[in-house]
């Protein structure tokens, strides 16, 4: 007996819906013409969506591991001018990418090659590499695709970067290499992602290279010299005129002068007068006593010396600011302090006698200015940080089956030297005429030198993580780590900057 057939009105109806399911059918699996359920190759074509994976089958059956109508195509013999489709790929992935949005492309699929980077991540858009055009478009682990970068932006060389992925993206057998940075505190990262919460990275390897050296801080200045006092005025032998006037005091940029000279005394009996006081308080000498003959004057003090500036602190960690890793530079030396200027002589005194002709003492020699501080070295710089993987802010990440690799983190630079104190000046001694009968000038103080600067200290060496993680919680499965060494800390004269940290994965 035949099978019950349907009512004749409902023939036109299943015609219709059996062809809607085939053109359906035919669509998913164009390439192969082949309808839900048949076999390809082993594989049975489904209506299922075909996101590349690890298996590379064409579950779509539409002739490639991924949905054909979704994707923009790269290759490295491609041209930008072309229209990113399977048979005319374009060159580049910021191309690729930039040409997705205008039409509505979801994925990126890149063949075997070098590509040029910088290359920027769009929200939503996901990048599959694995694929070979010269065989078809065909997708193995062994078809290598590599983007780098070596080009410097805002301090740092970065592959690739991606801000605000929140839509689920997916990055796929991809090689991504930053090139070791040149430039002074340059980072290098591999991929840099801040507010990437969507973002899925696997089968891939990231590699950042090497920090580099901070630069060195410039050593601080040397103080000025202070200068000589001037010698103090004869006194007059046998002469009815005013003491002999003292030295003038030697002179000092920073202020700390000498004391000057002081005055011999008048004929007769008089004492001369007390040497000037040095600044900073330095004293003058004693005044010579009239008498026959006459006293002579005391020498000035000596100025103090300036004490040294301090050191400045070593460079230790960093810290990520702006979406670029800062390092902690060395800390500047502080300046020294400047000597105390020599104080002045005594005046020598005044003959003063009975039966003789009084003469007037002689002028006391001006103390010596105090020598000027030296300034404070310069801190050393950071060296840059070597981040395979920096992310920010980024909770939700995947990173899965993936080699992630840092090199070495560059090198402090180191703290410069202080700067050393200027010299004292001289004190000039008191004149000397007539001894027999008036007293001698004493000689002016010498001026304290000037206190050396601080040297400044090293720069922290910068850090080695293949992952570096800021703000951020990501799920980490199957994946190998390969650090480099942290770098040296800049030294400063034994004050060293400290070394940057390693390891394979660095909260930051």
């Amino acid at each position: 007996m035949s099978p019950p057939q349907p009512p004749h009105s409902w023939r036109p109806l299943t015609a219709l819906v059996l062809a809607t399911f085939a053109a359906i059918a035919t669509a998913r699996c164009g390439a192969a013409g082949l309808i839900v359920g048949e076999e390809d190759g082993g594989n049975r074509c489904s209506d299922m969506l075909d996101e590349p994976d690890d298996t590379f089958a064409d579950t779509n059956c539409d002739g490639i591991d991924g949905v054909l109508n979704d994707a923009m195509f790269v290759a490295a013999t491609g041209l930008d001018t072309n229209p990113g489709t399977r048979d005319q790929p374009v060159r580049t992935l910021q191309a690729a990418l930039s040409r997705a949005v205008t039409r509505g492309k979801s994925a990126i699929f890149v063949s075997e090659g070098m590509y040029e980077g910088p290359v920027k991540l769009v929200n939503g858009i996901s990048i599959y590499g694995g694929y070979s055009a010269s065989r078809g478009w065909e997708r193995t682990a062994t078809a290598t695709v590599t983007v780098a970068s070596n080009l410097v932006l805002a301090n740092r060389v970065v592959a690739v970067e991606g801000d605000a992925i929140s839509a689920p993206t997916t990055v796929d057998r991809l090689n991504i290499e930053a090139s070791d940075a040149v430039g002074p505190s340059v980072t290098s990262i591999g991929l840099f992602c801040k507010a990437c919460t969507g973002l899925i990275i696997r089968n891939s390897s990231i590699v950042g290279g090497a920090g580099a050296p901070g630069m060195p801080g410039g050593a601080g200045t040397t103080g000025a010299n202070g200068g000589d006092g001037v010698q103090g005025n004869q006194g007059t032998c046998d002469s009815n005129v005013p003491g002999a006037a003292g030295g003038a005091a030697g002179f000092s940029i920073c202020g700390r002068t000498g004391g000057v000279g002081g005055a011999g005394g008048d004929n007769g009996a008089n004492a001369g007068a007390m040497g000037g006081l040095g600044a900073g308080g330095t004293s003058g000498g004693t005044p010579g006593s009239g008498g026959d003959p006459g006293g002579g004057g005391g020498t000035g003090g000596t100025g103090a010396a300036g004490a040294a500036g301090i050191n400045g602190i070593a460079g230790s960690g960093g810290s990520v600011m702006g979406n670029v890793w800062v390092g902690a530079r060395g800390g500047d030396g502080t300046g020294g302090q400047p000597g105390n200027g020599g104080g002045g002589g005594g005046g020598g005194g005044g003959q003063g006698c009975s039966f003789c002709d009084n003469g007037n003492g002689n002028g006391g020699g001006g103390g010596g200015g105090g020598g000027c501080a030296g300034t404070g070295g310069i801190g050393g710089a950071a060296g840059g940080a070597s981040f395979g993987l920096l992310l920010v802010n980024s909770t939700g990440i995947a990173v899965l089956n993936s080699r992630l690799t840092s090199r070495a983190g560059g090198a402090g630079g180191s703290g410069g030297s202080g700067g050393g104190g200027g010299s004292g000046g001289g004190g000039a001694p008191g004149a000397a005429a007539c001894m027999g009968e008036i007293g001698a000038g004493g000689s002016g103080g010498p001026g304290g030198s000037g206190g050396a600067g601080g040297h400044g200290g090293g720069g922290a060496g910068g850090p080695s993580y293949p992952i570096a993680l800021s703000g951020t919680n990501a799920t980490l499965q199957g994946n190998q780590y390969f650090a480099g060494p942290g770098g040296m800390g800049g030294d400063s004269m034994g004050n060293h900057g400290s070394m940057g940290a390693s390891g394979d994965n660095g909260a930051l």
